[in-house]
């Protein structure tokens, strides 16, 4: 009786077969083991048969509980050692928020803006309408009788489409690639570099130029111990690069590029970091990243030819990353290939020199990163090794062949005289216009934040700004166990909404931070986030209390007798140089309203104690524009006073006198580093160089000044 109520209960028939129920069974025995009794009219040995099936649920439940065979501990650990910024941390709580967002859940933003990567078309760039249609046509090729179409576009399509299999994009191509694509970028090649021969079969089409990048680490890493191989990459990087070597199990070896001569490249930076790698592996890869990401520079051709005289000297493999090629935007710079210039060089480089470089769609004008196409060309490849090459990627079958349709549009666009070009040219400059617009705008919006410096954009997707971190907000990154700029954006985030990523995910020198913000929105979302940013860096700078005392300050300078725009030049780059001594430039844009201005306000800046202004060269206009340097500045002091009777000595000895007793250098604060809450007195500060225009005499009136401490911030 209780095995045929169990049978009943299980769905099994009088033989005790399951049948088709065995699902209805381990149902009824999960709702048992949960302590629910089964549904239908109780019956005698119910009781019994629940305690049996819950054991029986219970030893599921143990089987499905056992130790994973994967986990943190077995896993691979080079895996486990790959970080990648671009979409680390920061990138998963911005989706966090935007969840939290469409839920209705209210914060002091509407919306999120991820600044935090490449991706044009997500930033609202629209595509290039020639690539959009000959991929259309590859992919429904019945579209090729539309009348809507051009015959350049359909002349393209045809000939890709002849180079598959079938005719037709669905299908596999050889591991490098179609032959007629790889073709056109052979001659793509030879056009870009004035005539270098460029071989098809150096030219491998690849899933963007990240996994050319990766297959060619690939098969460069062996060894082991001191034998390793060391690979040099710039520093700041793209994260790829580390990525790659921690995944490979590689040595990563840094250089660092000059942030204060606009991020270049130093080949005695190079000797340096070769040398002391080889202590402990065997360096033999030298990347080069050029226009740089994250830093936008763009490397000289004297600069170029230097790295490879150095790679040549060093026996090292060359890997060119030269994806932001055709953005370049500050004027006096230009593209140069690494594979030019090496030609250029001579034979004994030319033929010597292992050299890798790689393009993509991802970047440039097209901004077609979701198609992933790209290709590599590798020049003086042995050819044994060209061959394991290609079985290296066949293992992947081949790369998407939509990206490799979308690569020949980028080397093969409309030509003058054909029917698309007029539209295609005037769609590309618009798009490279308008980048060199926003990254002007975006160099020229930073310098202007105090505490922030940024070198000019030169070229690429990306600005680079060095932060000046409150050692009070370094503390409070400690406590929570991250780095001070991973922090500073996870804040930046948190109150504004806008997501970039933090410079120690690229690598940078220690003690210093940057944040690296893509430059692709609109330009007037643009501005609102840099102003975004300019207020929240501000806000991290200053106490409520000091924001309130300058307020106060710049209402009384508005009812002043006269105030002179001016403009900050110069600032305090670093701690060191906070010690060493603040810089400030300060240019005055209307010489004739020069005058002397009482003290109106008890809250005013002074100079407690005067030095001596030194002229730094002589000039046929006077004064006018010459450089001064105060060479014994005390204290600047935050509070009411005026001039003692040495200061007045002092300051009429170089300065041609003050006609009344308590006037003072005025000086606007925006914003300012405080020492303390009492408004004590400043870093002492033994160079001071300023640029004016005019003669020299009087009070200086003028619209920003910045004052910095290095202590208790």
């Amino acid at each position: 009786m209780h095995r045929q109520a169990a049978a009943r209960l299980c769905g099994r028939g009088p033989g005790g077969s399951r049948g088709g129920r065995t699902d209805m069974a381990l149902r009824c025995a999960a709702s048992l083991a949960a302590g629910r009794q089964p549904r239908g009219p109780r019956r005698e040995g119910t009781v019994r048969w629940s305690s049996a099936a819950k054991a029986s649920a219970v030893k599921i439940n143990e089987k499905a509980s056992r130790e994973k065979i994967l986990t943190l501990e077995s896993m691979n650990p080079q895996v486990k050692a790959v970080e990648y910024a671009v979409r680390g941390p920061i990138v998963l709580k911005a989706g966090e928020i935007e969840k939290e967002l469409r839920k209705g859940i209210k914060k002091p933003f509407t919306e999120v803006i991820k600044a935090n990567i490449g991706d044009a078309h997500a930033m609202g760039q629209r595509p290039i309408t020639f690539l959009r249609q000959v991929v259309a046509l590859c992919t429904y090729p019945n579209l090729l009788d539309s009348p809507s179409f051009p015959e350049d576009a359909k002349k393209r399509a045809r000939r890709i489409l002849q180079g598959c299999g079938g005719n037709s994009l669905g299908s596999y191509t050889a591991s490098q690639g179609i032959n007629c694509i790889r073709e056109d970028v052979a001659s793509y090649i030879e056009r870009r570099d004035g005539g270098v021969p460029a071989d098809p079969d150096n030219i491998y089409l690849t899933t963007g130029a990240s996994d050319g990048i990766s297959a060619i680490l690939k098969i460069l890493i062996s060894g082991g111990g001191k034998s390793r191989t060391g690979v040099m990459i710039p520093i700041p990087q793209y994260p790829l690069y580390s990525a790659a070597i921690s995944e490979l199990d590689a040595i990563q070896v840094n250089y660092y590029l000059d942030e204060e001569n606009c991020w270049a490249l130093n080949v005695n930076e190079l000797r340096r970091a070769l040398n002391e790698a080889k202590a402990y592996c065997n360096p033999k890869v030298l990347c080069i990243i050029n226009p740089g990401n994250p830093t936008g520079q763009v490397q000289s051709r004297k600069c170029i030819e230097d790295v490879i005289h150095f790679a040549w000297e060093e026996k090292l493999f060359l890997l060119a990353d030269e994806v932001y090629q055709d953005n370049v935007y500050s004027e006096g710079c230009q593209f140069h290939s690494f594979k030019k210039i090496l030609y250029e060089m001579g034979p004994e480089y030319y033929n010597n020199v292992e050299l890798a470089s790689f393009h993509s769609t991802s970047k440039g004008y097209m901004g077609e990163c979701g198609y992933r196409g790209g290709y590599m060309e590798v020049i003086n490849l042995h050819p044994e090794i060209k061959g394991q090459l290609v079985k290296l990627l066949s293992v992947r079958l081949c790369p998407p062949v939509s990206g490799q349709a979308a690569m020949d549009i980028v080397v093969n666009p409309p030509v003058p005289g054909e029917e698309s070009y007029a539209q295609f040219i005037k769609e590309k400059e618009s798009v490279l216009n308008n980048l060199a617009k926003k990254a002007k705008l975006t160099e020229d919006m930073f310098n202007k934040i105090p505490g922030v410096h940024c070198n000019p954009l030169q070229g690429a997707m990306y600005a680079f700004p060095q932060i000046f971190i409150p050692s009070k907000a370094i503390e409070e990154a400690k406590a929570h166990k991250m780095a001070p700029d991973m922090f500073y954006c996870m804040k930046l985030l948190e109150e504004t909404g806008i997501c970039v990523v933090p410079g120690s995910g690229f690598g940078q020198r220690e003690g210093t931070y940057h944040f690296r913000i893509t430059i692709l929105p609109p330009v007037e979302k643009l501005k609102i986030l840099l102003e975004k940013v300019k207020d929240f860096h501000i806000n991290v700078k200053c106490s409520p209390n000091l924001i309130k005392h300058l307020a106060k300050i710049q209402l009384e300078l508005a009812r002043a007798d006269m105030l002179l725009p001016g403009e900050i030049l110069g600032l305090i780059s670093n701690e060191k140089e906070a010690e060493q001594g603040g810089y400030l430039g300060v240019q005055l844009s209307d010489s004739t309203n020069l005058c002397q201005l009482p003290c109106k306000t008890k809250d005013s800046f002074c100079f407690s104690r005067a030095g001596s202004w030194t002229p730094s060269a002589s000039s046929d206009k006077g004064l006018k524009e010459q450089s001064f340097q105060y060479s014994d500045m005390k204290a600047l002091a935050f509070g009411s006073q005026v001039m003692d009777e040495d200061s007045m000595a002092a300051t009429q000895n170089c300065c041609g006198g003050l006609e009344k007793k308590n006037s003072i250098f005025l000086l606007r604060a925006v914003h300012f580093w405080e020492q303390s809450t009492d408004f004590g007195c400043f870093l002492e500060q033994k160079h001071l160089p300023v640029c004016l225009e005019g003669l020299f005499r009087g009070v200086w009136v003028v619209e920003y000044v910045v004052c910095f401490t290095n202590k208790n911030l």
